[in-house]
Order: C-alpha cells, then structure tokens, then sequence
C-alpha cells in the first residue's frame, strides 16, 4: 500500500496594533517609524520605541483607550505582554518648558514640567496674573 500525505503550513493568528501618535514625536517598531498600524503575530511581545522631537517628552502613553502605561516605559519603550487581541496605542508629547513673561516684562520665569506640576503651577500661575 502507498500512503501519500500532503502537508499545508498552518497560517499564524495575526492582531493589529493601531496607532495614534500625537505630534511632536514618532513611534517606531522593529527600527521603522510607524504612522498608523501594525500586524504582530499571536503572543508575540512587540515593543514600540517612543522618540520625542527635541525640546519634548513623552507625556504620556494609553493602551487601549484608558490604561496609561507611561510609567512601564524603560528608555522610552513599552513591550506588550503576549498579544491575544487587537490593540491600540496612543501618545502624547509635551514641551520640556515654558516660558511666560510677567510684569515687568524684562522678567522671564522658566518652569521645568512634567505633567502634574505644569497643571498645578499654571492654576496658581493663572491666579497670580488675574
């Protein structure tokens, strides 16, 4: 008797990462700068590096809509767990400084931000010049 068997190559379950990427900055994957989407294979882990333009940092990072994961990255890069669904990934870059001119106008005061720091000293800010 002959036995003839035929084997097909079983294509591999892919997602699609879908970017937002705010300006100021760019987001790469595998070294290439990524505008809009990628496909990644089932539990594969990618890792999407994050580089601000100078000037600016990453402000933040949210996965899917809500969770931000801006405190998982390390070097401006965040890694995915295994990949079992599609994702999406959002960012947001803010300007290292600011610069605001106050009475009189030969005084500059020039406050280094991040995030939490730039909202509760522009409120006193606003107070102060009202």
């Amino acid at each position: 008797h002959t036995l003839a068997v035929t084997f097909e190559e079983i294509p591999a379950t892919t997602y699609t990462i879908t970017l937002t990427v705010g300006e100021h900055g760019t987001v790469s994957y595998n070294d290439e700068v990524v505008a809009t989407s990628v496909t990644v294979n089932e539990n594969s882990t990618p890792a999407f590096t994050f580089t601000p333009e100078t000037g600016y940092r990453v402000a933040s990072v949210i996965v899917d809509g809500g969770t931000n994961v801006t405190t998982e990255l390390v070097a401006n890069v965040y890694t995915f767990a295994a990949v079992t669904e599609n994702h999406t990934l959002a960012t947001i870059h803010l300007q290292l400084h600011l610069r605001k001119y106050l009475q009189p106008p030969t005084q500059l005061l020039l406050l280094w931000v991040n995030t939490e720091l730039f909202l509760t000293m522009m409120k006193k800010l606003q107070h102060l010049l009202l």
